[in-house]
C-alpha cells in the first residue's frame, strides 16, 4: 500500500487513476465501534440515535455483547434480539442496519436468530458462522431472504472463490489492509460474476485503512459500502497532515496524489513506540474520543 502511494504521488495522480479510473465520485461508509460502551437496549437505541445525528446513513453492530463462542443462551439470545428491535425503532426505515454476528453462532442457531429479526429488516448479516466453513455459511444463506457476508479473516482469493462457488453469500468483506490492494483489487472482481457485492473492512484505522478503502470503493463496479470506526479519527489526527475526512457518511474522490494522506513524521515520531498493554473497546473510546461536530 505505501509503494503504491508512492508511486502515485511521483505521478501526481490520485491511485486510482493508477489502477483503472473511478467507476463513482463518491464512496460510501457505514459508522462501526459506535455501540462498544452500550449494554442496555437503551443505551444501544441511544448511541445508534447520537451517530445517526452526526450524518451517517448506515451502522453497523454486534447485539451480542458476548465473548465469541459458538452457543448461547436463549436468555442471551432474546436481549440480543431486543437491542435489533431498539436500535431500529431509534433510527428509522430509511437508514441502513447491517448486524454482526462475529463467527459465533452454529447454523442451527444462526437461522434461528435471523429468523426472528427479519421483521427489523437488517439490512445484511455479517459472519453468522465461521468463514473457513463454507458449508454452514450456505446453509445459513439458504434459509434467509438477508444478505449474508463473510471474509475478513480469509487470506487468499481461492478461499473467496469456495464462498462464490457454493453460494455461501452475498457480500464479500476482505481486510484490505491484511490482503493488500492488488489482492483486494483481484478478489473483488472474481465475485462480479457470481453478483456479489464488495463491501472492504477495515478495523485498523481512519488513516491508511480508510484512504485504501476510498479507493478501492471508487474503482470496483460492484462496491457497495465500506466502514468507518470513526472514534479513532482524534488519534490518527494528530500524526496526520492531510487525511481522508467521512463527511455525511461518505468520502468524496480525492484529487490529491497517492492515497490522499500524508503522514506528519515527526509527530509520529514524538510518539515512539510503546508495547501495545490490554485494551478494551471502552478503554480505546477514552484515549481517543470521537472530534466534536464530525460524522
Amino acid at each position: 500500500m505505501a509503494l503504491w502511494d508512492i508511486v502515485a504521488k511521483d505521478a501526481g495522480q490520485p491511485l486510482y487513476n493508477l489502477l483503472g479510473g473511478k467507476y463513482r465520485d463518491h464512496v460510501r461508509f457505514y459508522a462501526n465501534g459506535w455501540a462498544f460502551n452500550s449494554t442496555t437496549p437503551d443505551e444501544f437505541a441511544q448511541s445508534a440515535a447520537d451517530t445517526v445525528a452526526r450524518g451517517f446513513t448506515a451502522l453497523k453492530y454486534d447485539p451480542f455483547v458476548l465473548p465469541r463462542r459458538t452457543f448461547i443462551s436463549v436468555k442471551e439470545e432474546n436481549l440480543a434480539v431486543e437491542r435489533v428491535r431498539r436500535v431500529r425503532e431509534a433510527i428509522g426505515d430509511d437508514v441502513d442496519m447491517f448486524i454482526e454476528m462475529g463467527r459465533r453462532l452454529s447454523p442451527q442457531q444462526a437461522i434461528r436468530f435471523i429468523k426472528r429479526i427479519e421483521k427489523f429488516h437488517p439490512d445484511m448479516i455479517e459472519e453468522p458462522c465461521l468463514a473457513e466453513n463454507v458449508d454452514h455459511l450456505a446453509e445459513v444463506r439458504a434459509s434467509t431472504y438477508l444478505p449474508i457476508q463473510s471474509g475478513e479473516t480469509l487470506t487468499t482469493i481461492m478461499q473467496f472463490h469456495e464462498l462464490y462457488r457454493k453460494r455461501a453469500v452475498d457480500m464479500i468483506n476482505p481486510e484490505v489492509c491484511a490482503l493488500g490492494l492488488l489482492n483486494t483489487i483481484d478478489i473483488a472482481a472474481a465475485a462480479l460474476p457470481y453478483a456479489i457485492q464488495f463491501s472492504p473492512h477495515n478495523c485498523n484505522s481512519v488513516l491508511c485503512g480508510l484512504a485504501a478503502s476510498v479507493h478501492l470503493g471508487l474503482l470496483m463496479p460492484n462496491f457497495t459500502i465500506a466502514e468507518d470506526f470513526f472514534m479513532f479519527e482524534n488519534g490518527c489526527s494528530q500524526i496526520a497532515k492531510e487525511y481522508l475526512h467521512v463527511e455525511n457518511g461518505c468520502v468524496s474522490a480525492p484529487t490529491t496524489p497517492g492515497l490522499g494522506i500524508d503522514i506528519d513524521v515527526e509527530s509520529l515520531k514524538k510518539r515512539g513506540y510503546c508495547a501495545l498493554q490490554p485494551a478494551t473497546p471502552i478503554s480505546i473510546f477514552r484515549e481517543y474520543p470521537a472530534s466534536e461536530g464530525r460524522s
